[in-house]
């Protein structure tokens, strides 16, 4: 499928840390190929795909941008973040002279611009960018990197689930995973019976046609469209197909080792490190008077916020009741 390969070349661009060139090459080891050739795809063709407004749901014609019927891949969120990647120099992210770890990640919480940094007497420093204009912000205090780092750790410690809960999520997850499967069954034999059932009409169709039964035209009528019926059967049964091994709880899993690993793997990485823990997570912050007074994180990790005795605090596993 190359909707989740798209998906991850725009949430990987956005991240500042790649170039049009190490994206390409990292695509083509993910199995992303050009449809036509079959090769890498090329960097210049990812340069007209990160510009194109096509995936976020609308099409573009004569200049201008119409709402399409067809379902959005990303975000305009995450659309506007790439288009800004390529502000520095309009070539590529990797060329930028300096890469600040929180840069991106940060909005000040009066105005809703963005957070900056700069490098001063060896210390790297935060503050607004004043976008709006300075009268419209009154945000003028520059704030240490190691202050803000610590605080978005205290934000990674919300998703460091702990053994019990994870036990707990892992338990409720194989029970859906055996139900699915069930379900998963019965849907795949309802659809090899249906693809069999077609078959057989066809067979008589055709055997009808040849007995001059009918004629051409009605022939070639229902078998369009018995042929579109069993592309569709063949879509379904191959989409269940696929999904059957791919269980809930080896997601969940991989999901929570990501989710508990954060806040270690913020703390002690480099600046590209941090920068790509920041990506998965989806931090969304609001910075005020050198504090971070709100914060939002990408689904599902929003989900997996904990409180201060580790129990999961989504209304979700209210439902579950997990947290017992």
């Amino acid at each position: 499928m190359r909707a989740p390969l798209v998906q991850h070349a725009f949430e990987r661009y956005a991240t500042g840390l790649v170039s049009l060139d190490d994206l390409a090459n990292e695509l083509h080891s993910m199995g992303l190929r050009s449809l036509r050739s079959g090769r890498k795809v090329y960097p210049s063709s990812l340069h007209i795909m990160l510009h194109n407004p096509l995936y976020c749901g609308v099409i573009r014609y004569k200049g201008n941008v119409y709402q399409g019927q067809h379902e959005a891949l990303i975000s305009w969120d995450l659309y506007d973040r790439v288009q800004k990647a390529f502000e520095p120099n309009g070539t590529a992210n990797a060329e930028q002279k300096h890469v600040f770890a929180l840069r991106d990640f940060l909005y000040c919480d009066v105005c809703g611009c963005k957070i900056t940094a700069e490098k001063q007497r060896g210390h790297v420093y935060y503050r607004c960018t004043h976008s709006k204009g300075r009268d419209v912000c009154d945000q003028r205090t520059y704030t240490r990197e190691e202050k803000l780092a610590e605080q978005i750790e205290d934000v990674l410690a919300t998703i460091e689930i702990g053994p019990e809960v994870l036990q707990s999520l892992v338990e409720e997850s194989r029970l859906l995973d055996e139900q699915q499967g069930r379900d998963g069954s019965s849907a795949l034999a309802a659809l090899e019976d249906a693809l069999a059932e077609n078959r057989g009409k066809t067979d008589r169709l055709l055997d009808s046609y040849l007995d001059g039964i009918i004629n051409q035209d009605t022939y070639q009528r229902k078998a369009k469209e018995l042929g579109q019926d069993r592309i569709g059967f063949e879509q379904r049964l191959q989409a269940l197909s696929a999904q059957s091994g791919d269980t809930r709880t080896a997601r969940l899993e991989a999901l929570s080792a990501t989710a508990a690993g954060a806040r270690i793997r913020f703390k002690h990485a480099s600046i590209e490190e941090r920068r790509e823990v920041l990506a998965t997570v989806g931090l969304n912050a609001t910075l005020r008077n050198q504090e971070i007074v709100d914060y939002q994180l990408k689904k599902p990790f929003d989900m997996l916020q904990i409180d201060s005795n580790g129990a999961l605090i989504h209304e979700k596993w209210a439902i579950l009741d997990l947290n017992q």
